[in-house]
């Protein structure tokens, strides 16, 4: 964990070194994010939130739409098999999927991806499937090693049981793969 403690000062001495020049929203959001991450691998969840939510709101204002979806996709793709309290991420996920250009593109695989896990989440298994089936086949359609190994991670995390194994196996093998080739570890 104290490599993530490090990072997480590093992430906030770069914040407060940025300043708040709303021409650098785009730098701001990535590190707030880069913050969040490090502090939710650090265990402090609350504080990672607080985070993200700081870079949604200022990507929310932008209107841009690759910092909706960088926003809206936090930390990395995300689920949760323990019901909690209501969370505003899935709606803003899928806000930020609205907001994306028509077409391919590696944000939306990973926007579908979530929506994938989130529905997973609601326990909404058949949607799950179909969304991350949609996820797989953009990203194969883009040739992106990394958004299809996302994708392909929602699809596994959709497929979850007992007479699936093979087929998720052999998704394992495929997302390692997306791994290496794309050099995105945490795949």
């Amino acid at each position: 964990a104290l490599a993530h403690e490090d990072a997480a000062g590093h992430h906030r001495r770069a914040l407060a070194a940025l300043g708040d020049d709303p021409g650098f929203a785009s730098e701001r959001i990535e590190l707030q994010l880069e913050l969040a991450g490090a502090l939710w691998r650090s265990g402090l969840l609350e504080e990672a939130e607080n985070e993200a939510e700081g870079a949604w709101l200022l990507a929310e204002s932008s209107g841009d739409p690759a910092l909706l979806a960088r926003a809206a996709m936090r930390i990395g793709l995300d689920y949760h098999f323990v019901p909690g309290p209501p969370s505003p991420w899935p709606d803003r996920v899928r806000r930020a999927l609205a907001a994306q250009p028509s077409g391919d593109s590696p944000g939306a695989v990973r926007l579908l991806a979530t929506t994938a896990t989130d529905c997973v989440s609601a326990g909404d298994l058949a949607q799950a499937r179909a969304v991350a089936a949609d996820a797989v086949a953009m990203a194969r359609r883009l040739d992106d090693p990394a958004a299809l190994g996302s994708a392909l991670l929602a699809e596994l995390v959709a497929d979850l049981g007992p007479a699936t194994l093979n087929r998720r196996i052999a998704g394992a093998h495929e997302i390692l793969a997306c791994a290496a080739e794309s050099g995105d570890y945490r795949l």
